[in-house]
């Protein structure tokens, strides 16, 4: 009982780690039409970012985390104004292939920029024990993220559902040449959905430096082992990748705790090909996403 209490409350931060990534294949998707391969690698260069501000240059947390997510919000808008703008209206096929280069791109910078070796992230609270009922610790830094990620995702629903920006980006995505008659500017607000979803992914990262550290394989680790709860929850569905990620957490936490370490992969894409067979829109995906 005590190991089924510390597995589920332990893989929280985890599961609100899977959400704030996959928030950004949400938000990229329902605003770009993109499936971005490269969520994950976006997720390591901003918490690189943030170890070079924090570390390097000896900037204290709170400016550092603000720098930090300024350079990720420049960096998403420049991925789309310099890479995906001019290839805008291909077909999809062509638009993943795009993101699956720049995922190795980006995998190599960061190799080529801060070395092979794992870098800490320094966070306040992460090495503070709570100890809740039931024999149950937890640190003071995952109460912090589970919270911190409520609060965002809760944002970005908000933006999305009742915001004049949501409807902006969902009129731009869905029929981009009837959104610029109607007066909206599908490139600015296209720029500004990428921008959004690389500072998510950014702040995804710094919290992965702070509890795993930072290596150029995390940033694979991170966005493929979000992505099956994406897939879950539903492509277009801000509710879903959190529902998602929530399950599929908790889930490769018990195969863990009951079978090893050596199932979590094997659990996570074991979901993916379930859902992909039997329910292919999610739970809470759109009826029009078919497949993927």
């Amino acid at each position: 009982m005590h190991l089924a209490l510390q597995t589920l409350v332990g893989q929280l931060p985890t599961a609100a780690l899977y959400a704030l990534v996959g928030v950004g294949f949400v938000i990229v998707y329902r605003g770009t039409q993109v499936l971005n391969f490269a969520q994950g690698l976006l997720a390591l260069i901003g918490g690189y970012f943030f170890y070079s501000i924090a570390i390097s240059e000896g900037i204290p947390f709170w400016p550092a985390l603000v720098l930090s997510l300024i350079a990720s919000a420049l960096l998403g808008a420049l991925i789309y104004v310099l890479m995906l703008r001019p290839l805008m209206g291909q077909s999809a096929l062509l638009l993943v292939m795009l993101t699956i280069a720049l995922n190795i791109v980006l995998g190599a910078v960061a190799l080529m920029l801060w070395g092979g070796a794992t870098h800490f992230v320094k966070a306040p609270g992460a090495k503070v024990d709570l100890h809740l009922p039931g024999q149950i610790r937890i640190t003071a830094l995952d109460v912090a993220v589970v919270v911190l990620v409520a609060i965002l995702l809760t944002a970005f629903a908000i933006m999305l559902r009742w915001s004049s920006f949501g409807s902006r980006m969902r009129a731009a995505a869905e029929n981009p040449l009837l959104a610029t008659y109607r007066g909206i500017n599908v490139g600015t607000v296209s720029t500004a959905t990428w921008a959004i979803a690389t500072v998510g992914a950014s702040m995804a990262g710094i919290i992965y430096g702070a509890t795993n550290g930072l290596a150029p394989s995390a940033g694979n680790a991170l966005g493929f082992a979000a992505f099956p709860a994406v897939v879950l929850g539903g492509l277009d569905s801000v509710g879903g990748a959190l529902i998602g990620a929530g399950i599929l957490a908790e889930v490769q936490g018990f195969a863990v705790s009951y079978l090893g370490g050596k199932y979590a992969d094997v659990v996570g894409y074991g979901v993916l090909l379930l859902v992909l067979i039997v329910y292919p829109t999610g739970l809470f995906g759109s009826k029009e996403i078919a497949r993927l």
